[in-house]
This record gives C-alpha cells, sequence and structure tokens, in this order.
C-alpha cells in the first residue's frame, strides 16, 4: 500500500474521521467508489515480548527517569525498576525488569488483583 494521505478532517460529535488517498490493488472489483474502511497503521510492533497494562506503571522518583512497577513476591509487595519499549498507553513492553511469570499487582485497593506477566506479540490499538 502506497500513496499519500491528505491532512483535510471533519468531525461531529460520535467521530472523527481523516480522510485518505491510497493505492490499494483491487484485483477482483471488490472495493468500490465510495466505500469506507477501517485503517490501523502500526508504527512499532513487539514480538515475543512481556507485557504489562500502562496503568501500573508508576515514575520511578529515585532516579532521573525510568518506572517501577508493584510485583508479589512470598505476599508481600516489591517494586522493582523496569525499562519500557513500547507503550501505547494501554499495554506497556517491558525490556528489563521482570522475567516472564512474575506476578504484579494492579490495585492497591482493599483487595488485590495480580497480573502474570506473559510473552506474546502484540500490537498496538489504532492511533498509537
Amino acid at each position: 500500500m502506497d500513496g499519500d494521505d491528505s491532512n483535510m478532517t471533519s468531525s461531529d460529535t460520535d467521530a472523527i474521521y481523516y480522510n485518505g488517498l491510497f493505492d490499494v490493488e483491487n484485483p477482483d472489483g471488490i472495493l468500490r467508489i465510495g466505500m469506507t474502511a477501517q485503517v490501523s497503521i502500526i508504527l512499532e510492533q513487539g514480538e515475543d515480548v512481556i507485557l504489562v497494562p500502562s496503568q501500573i506503571l508508576q515514575p520511578n522518583h529515585g532516579k532521573r527517569s525510568g518506572f517501577r512497577v508493584p510485583v508479589l513476591v512470598n505476599d508481600e509487595i516489591e517494586y522493582r525498576n523496569v525499562t519500557v519499549g513500547i507503550n501505547n498507553k494501554v499495554n506497556a513492553e517491558i525490556t528489563k525488569g521482570l522475567e516472564e511469570g512474575d506476578q504484579i499487582i494492579l490495585g492497591t485497593g482493599g483487595s488485590t488483583d495480580t497480573f502474570s506477566t506473559r510473552r506474546g506479540n502484540r500490537r498496538p490499538p489504532m492511533g498509537f
């Protein structure tokens, strides 16, 4: 797919629309003039990475930059310094500081929910 996308936009109260021009092969004639499409533009993608919900990332005030995440170790909360890779504000790739299977803490309210880190392929949601 190649082409130029325009900077024309229009919006209403329910959605924002962006007009774009793309050259797409259509050998079977399935695509017709006036059809609409939902397009995702993937800027970055990770494979076999450790993902955590972005909401658990806490600024690491002890250092100039970086984050820390709460991890459950022997029924106690331990904060681990982590290095974040791709972050689409929904999920974050952790490149250093966590291992697959670590139990991270999702909430610190009345009940402590845990989430086991996992590896997997991920594509960011539209707009990342």
